[in-house]
């Protein structure tokens, strides 16, 4: 739009020099041409954001879309007029819209309406996200307005990916369909999908510090910190099989201030819980577990401010975990955990969620007719739990429905979630899981009123709010969905993300988050 700029200020400058050298009246041509030119600003703004506006909807198709919308402009310019063609043709082009200047009357009502118009299509808020579509891994970059495929090598599909705080980095995982490939690889590219490096050869991803540029990735039985510059060093170090205590590394989550990490850890007979500080020194031991205990093996979920960690624990059986496993949450070193209900072991689910106040939202199995346990359309309820208590509350819904995917808003208040209708059916084949998550709804309910209200968002799942708690990113029908705002109309923002036909789902169960992710600035 600066370009515009210059160029309508250097067009109205030569005419005006030129006509008032020529009349001998430079002094009044001059401000009156550049005047003239500066009215057809806001006509010019409007087509580059028309521009924008496409590429944040319908990337594959802006190009040629933003061109038609550019020829469309000149054909009315150039043969409306002569054509004689209908006003209801012809104001369709934002050229129409401003005053016939020099010469004609000056109204300010059409140019602020071309202004907003520019203004509302320029600063739609689709920037800083990655997606995988069908194997491939895109980076829509905010600051360029481009689309990028990020390169991999071949055999090899990325998952999982998520920008740093600042959204100047971005790291994903990579799974190789080589027979010989027995581990995940971690890797790290610039927030705009470029030169992507490997940084651990086999491995699994933490995530990002809320607080730096430090990315946590576990290597073998160790937790390695890794920074973009390509510095790394090792916080944590099991001793390994054979070493009596302490065999393994489990998982990890961040602090709220990024300062240190829970690691769990784990033996034949021992689960453990603990804190690893950054800056060096002895951890510090929040929970330990025996196998006299049941299942002993901590599985950690998060670490929020005012709740502290919750965690799952979990048997040494990975079919018994696959039916869900007790949650619980911990509110600081060896104080006593609280059990909240159980729920399907896997952060990829979208199973918990933490409001600002410290309430948690928990998608609980509940008694019911069905068989429960993995399959994700049984016997599941949102609920809200107040830690102080640890009294859980149902979010109202009918008997013939379960709720999933709680997100709450920025500010604490209100909770999104999908309701979707319970099915009986044991067979996840592929066409009665498509037409489940078809089914699904998006509702906003105030835990304050116990009010619920439906939003326009058929078939949604995994809801993320904007940071401004405006607008909803969700995944439908194997696509990407912006609701701009809560009362408005859903857009197609990328997609698709799976093979055709080929949605991994696990007994229904179809890990969406494992396939975008976006940074809001």
């Amino acid at each position: 739009m600066g370009g515009a700029c210059l160029l309508l200020a250097a067009a109205g400058a030569s005419a005006g020099l030129g006509y008032g050298i020529l009349t001998g009246s430079v002094s009044t041509q001059l401000p009156t041409l550049l005047g003239a030119a500066a009215a057809r600003l806001p006509a010019a703004m409007v087509l580059p954001a028309v521009a924008i506006l496409l590429f944040g909807l319908l990337p594959w198709e802006s190009t040629a879309l933003a061109w038609t919308a550019v020829a469309l402009a000149g054909v009315n310019a150039v043969f409306g007029p002569p054509l004689q063609w209908p006003t209801s043709i012809t104001d369709i082009s934002p050229f129409t819209q401003i005053p016939k200047l020099p010469g004609g009357t000056v109204s300010a009502e059409p140019l602020l309406w071309l202004c907003g118009i520019a203004l509302a299509l320029s600063t739609a808020d689709l920037t800083g996200l990655a997606f995988v579509s069908r194997g491939q891994l895109w980076v829509l970059d905010g600051a360029t307005r481009t689309l990028r495929r990020v390169p991999v090598p071949r055999m090899m599909t990325p998952l999982d990916p998520r920008f740093s705080r600042d959204g100047r980095w971005l790291a994903f995982l990579g799974s190789s369909s080589s027979p010989s490939a027995q581990a995940y690889t971690v890797w790290l590219a610039p927030g705009d999908g470029s030169a992507a490096r490997e940084v651990t050869a086999s491995g699994g991803l933490i995530g990002w510090s809320p607080a730096a540029d430090v990315l946590a990735v576990t290597a073998g039985n160790t937790i390695r910190l890794v920074e973009p510059s390509g510095a790394a060093r090792t916080l944590v170090r099991a001793p390994g099989v054979g070493s009596g205590v302490w065999p393994g590394v489990g998982s990890a989550v961040w602090s709220p201030d990024g300062g240190s990490l829970a690691v769990s850890l784990g033996s034949a007979w021992v689960g453990m819980l603990a804190s690893y500080p950054l800056t060096g020194g002895p951890p510090t031991t929040w929970l330990r577990l025996t196998a006299h205990d049941g299942n002993y093996l901590i599985d950690p979920a998060g670490w929020w401010p005012r709740s502290g960690i919750g965690y799952w624990a979990v048997g040494d059986c990975d079919s018994c975990n696959e039916d869900g496993d007790a949650f619980y949450v911990i509110r600081s070193p060896g104080a006593h955990p609280r059990l909240l209900g159980a729920t399907l072991a896997d952060a990829g689910l979208d199973q918990v969620a933490a409001a600002a106040d410290g309430r948690l939202a928990i998608v609980a199995e509940t008694p019911g007719p069905g068989m429960g346990g993995r399959l994700i359309w049984q016997d599941r309820t949102v609920k809200i739990c107040a830690l102080a208590s640890a009294a859980c509350a149902d979010v109202p819904s009918p008997a013939s429905t379960v709720t999933l995917d709680p997100a709450w808003s920025p500010g604490g208040g209100t909770l999104a979630l999908v309701r979707s209708p319970y099915r009986a059916s044991a067979g996840f084949p592929q066409n009665l899981v498509a037409d489940w998550y078809d089914a699904h709804k998006l509702w906003l309910y105030d835990p304050a009123r116990r009010s619920l209200r439906e939003l326009n968002a058929a078939g949604a799942s995994v809801p993320t709010w904007s940071a401004d708690g405006r607008s909803l990113l969700y995944a439908a029908r194997d696509d990407l969905w912006l609701l701009p705002s809560l009362s408005g109309r859903p857009v197609r923002v990328a997609g698709p993300l799976f093979p055709p036909g080929n949605w991994p789902a696990y007994y229904g169960q179809v890990r969406w988050l494992s396939q975008f992710a976006w940074w809001q600035g």
